[in-house]
């Protein structure tokens, strides 16, 4: 008996897992997702090992940076390509959002927003911390601020003078703390440089990743935070997009099924 596998979220968790079950041959799977690229690097270390035994070292290789504090780092972007580029196509179901899950002693039956209708005997939710499987099956309520605000940007013009180094930086102005970090993300023509300052706050600016600040507002904050980072200042001056987010979690810890499986 075949065994249906139906991944919602094309995130790198969600496309890593739908490479790993093709290509071990766990059955029939198949990944939803309304396709978004994610902004932001990944520091890679031992979790480099999946993508070796994915077959994908050679080209993670070519694409990220390789600094001497930890073992990679690469734009998510390019990343979640590459993983989506080596997965069958007849796998991927861009354009869908999910909208609900129902269950029977026998299946799922996820519905989609453009009427598409599936069946699962397994669905896996890695859409996020706004799931909508998590939602379905949790009584959750909304993510919870954790009193952070971070600022994050990210420019394709080399502005570090040496992309190997990581620095990290500890400030104290007027009697607040910031964290400031600075790397390189991806290689050659994938570099992109980064820089990021993170704060106590307790306004929830936005918990989505795409959520933007406009530069001159990020000018004003880091002139009075950090007047003599140059490196942070450049990564501003030159950024094709700063970030602004604030950190959350789930209130959903546990693991579990739908109400009627054991």
């Amino acid at each position: 008996m075949v065994t249906r596998v139906a991944i919602v979220g094309s995130g790198i968790g969600g496309l890593v897992l739908a490479k790993t079950l093709t290509q071990y041959g766990a059955g029939k799977v198949e990944a939803w997702d309304e396709w978004k690229t994610r902004g932001g690097s990944l520091g890679i270390q031992q979790s480099s090992l999946i993508l070796e035994k994915l077959g994908l070292k050679e080209v993670f290789d070519a694409l990220a940076n390789h600094p001497k504090a930890t073992k990679y780092w690469s734009d998510g972007q390019d990343l979640q390509k590459m993983v989506l580029d080596s997965i069958p196509p007849e796998v991927i179901f861009l354009g869908h959002k999910l909208e609900s899950l129902t269950e029977d002693d026998k299946e799922v039956t996820l519905t989609f927003a453009n009427g598409k209708v599936d069946k699962a005997d397994i669905v896996v939710g890695a859409d996020g911390i706004h799931s909508v499987v998590k939602k379905q099956i949790f009584d959750c309520g909304e993510p919870v601020h954790a009193g952070f605000r971070l600022i994050y940007s990210c420019s394709s013009v080399p502005i570090r003078p040496n992309p190997e180094e990581v620095h990290v930086n500890w400030i104290s102005k007027d009697g607040e703390g910031y964290h400031v970090m600075d790397w390189s993300a991806g290689a050659a023509d994938k570099r992109h440089d980064v820089c990021l300052l993170m704060m106590r706050s307790e306004e929830l600016i936005s918990d989505k990743w795409d959520s933007t600040i406009v530069k001159d507002k990020l000018k004003e904050l880091t002139s009075r935070v950090a007047p003599g980072h140059e490196v942070l200042h450049a990564a501003i001056e030159n950024a094709e997009m700063c970030f602004d987010w604030g950190s959350t979690f789930s209130q959903c810890f546990q693991l579990g099924f739908l109400p009627n499986r054991e």
